[in-house]
């Protein structure tokens, strides 16, 4: 729920203030999980013991996969907001300043595989500041300003073995965060030529982390409750970090139909710490190129082109190799990706519209990891679809869509264990659309298979556990959508 005070003063004066109350409760998917190392737990020839099912029956030879041990269970979450923009229009610049309060509470209770992830307490309060200026001047069109954030997070977490009177705890964290950011940046483009346009940006970041992580250690038969005496031991620990990242490019226009851009960056991502120690922030360079046209008299074929390159430094990565300390982070070493797009939109027939995209990504080179690829790196995605509309007069237009992609395997954690590996696999879509004629509203329907397969979300082997516990859980295979809107069901 939002209410907002939107007001229009003489000279160009402008004021806005809204509060904002919302409320989210979902359901987390349940894990599946398997002991590697327990006796007498194969799934058999036929999938069909020890809890485990085909997961694609369609396909010769079984695909064994063990069910989610655990039901779905709820996530909880209100937050409360309020934010307010003063805007000044003068002549040549745009003077606005900016600021916002919100307060979070959390409440989840995430089903694992034999154990529950339990949040005792999760709020956090932020509030940020920005004051900016920017115009057109001729050719120069400018940005600049100043900002300012804060956060301050309270945790208390335990994972449990299993709910119950006796359960116990084995372990419990009580972290509390306080997070402070100063960054004032500059962005600038001019206009060389009518077909140069050159653009850079450059921003000043300073932030500092502290933090008490409280670690109460083994609860043993204490109850699923929260612990009410004060952790030991606590460790203080604190993050200091100045970046200064830029990015400079060029679009450049050969005529009308025809778009070249090139782009060089230096970006992070800010270091912090975890229960144990800091890590430090990681930095990448970007390099891309790319172009893009447009033939009009052949019925507006577009063509996309993407070439980019990307080196990481102190590659941030999680691992828990200890349930007793936690979840660790540290910078695990430098990696590359670079990669070419192309994406081709085609009207086939009047009407019709067909689309092909060609995306590989490139092995992730990541020295200290023995040269492992990056999670999630997809090498070749492949993408087509066709979009008919039929007319039907005075009543409106129907539109039927297909479109099919396929992904090429990759892996889903970065050791890449082959247990993590998710194979090759499509989704198709079918939808049907139809839009009265002469009113701006919609009804829509969507279906969405992804055939005999059932990709993983998530799959990894719990490090800390010694019994070799692989955990996973898998995607939805199929989803039906329906959507009526006074508006429109795409916006």
């Amino acid at each position: 729920m939002r209410a907002t005070i939107a007001l229009l003063l003489p000279d160009g004066l402008s004021f806005d203030l809204s509060r904002e109350y919302g409320h989210d409760e979902s359901y987390v998917p349940a894990f599946a999980s398997h002991s590697f190392n327990v006796a007498g737990r194969e799934p058999g020839p036929d999938c069909t013991k020890n809890g485990f099912v085909d997961a694609a029956p369609l396909i010769p030879d079984c695909q064994c996969i063990p069910l989610p041990q655990t039901p779905p269970t709820p996530k909880l979450r209100d937050s409360y907001a309020v934010r307010g923009e003063i805007e000044c229009d003068g002549s040549g610049a745009t003077v606005t300043d900016l600021g916002g309060y919100r307060f979070t509470d959390q409440d989840t209770d995430l089903a694992l595989s034999d154990d529950a992830s339990r949040e005792f307490d999760n709020t956090v309060d932020t509030m940020g500041h920005e004051l900016r200026i920017g115009g057109v001047n001729s050719a120069f069109t400018y940005q600049a300003g100043v900002f300012f954030y804060q956060e301050k997070g309270d945790n208390l977490r335990s994972l449990i073995p299993f709910i119950a009177p006796n359960a116990s705890l084995i372990n419990a964290f009580a972290p509390a965060t306080k997070s402070l950011s100063f960054a004032g940046f500059r962005r600038a483009e001019c206009i060389q030529s009518d077909q140069l346009t050159l653009m850079g940006g450059l921003r000043s970041a300073i932030e500092r982390r502290e933090g008490i992580f409280g670690n109460y250690g083994l609860r043993f038969i204490a109850g699923p409750v929260a612990p009410t005496t004060s952790p030991s031991p606590i460790v203080n620990l604190e993050h200091d970090n100045e970046q200064l990242p830029w990015l400079a490019g060029m679009n450049y226009t050969p005529n009308a139909d025809a778009l070249v851009s090139g782009k060089v960056s230096i970006g992070y991502k800010s270091g912090g710490f975890g229960s144990v120690g800091p890590y430090e922030p990681a930095t990448k360079p970007a390099y891309e190129a790319g172009a893009k046209s447009t033939v009009v008299d052949r019925g507006q074929p577009i063509g996309n082109f993407r070439w980019f390159h990307h080196d990481y430094t102190d590659l941030q990565a999680a691992l828990l190799p200890n349930p007793a300390i936690g979840q660790q982070i540290f910078n695990a070493g430098d990696a590359t990706i670079y990669g070419l797009e192309v994406e081709g939109t085609f009207e086939v027939t009047p009407g019709d519209n067909g689309l092909a995209d060609r995306d590989p990504v490139p092995a992730v080179v990541q020295p200290d990891l023995s040269r492992n690829t990056l999670p999630r790196s997809v090498r070749l995605t492949i993408a087509a679809g066709s979009d008919p509309k039929s007319d039907i007069g005075n009543s409106g237009v129907i539109s039927a869509g297909i479109r099919s992609r396929i992904k090429s395997s990759y892996f889903l954690d970065i050791f890449n264990q082959q247990s993590s590996s998710q194979g090759s696999f499509s989704r198709t879509e079918l939808g049907l659309k139809y839009e009265p004629a002469f009113e701006n509203r919609s009804m829509r329907g969507l279906a969405r298979n992804r055939g005999a397969s059932q990709p993983s979300a998530y799959a990894s082997f719990v490090a800390a556990r010694p019994d070799g516990r692989f955990n996973f859980a898998p995607r939805r295979p199929r989803a039906l959508m329906a959507c009526a809107s006074a508006t429109n069901c795409d916006a």
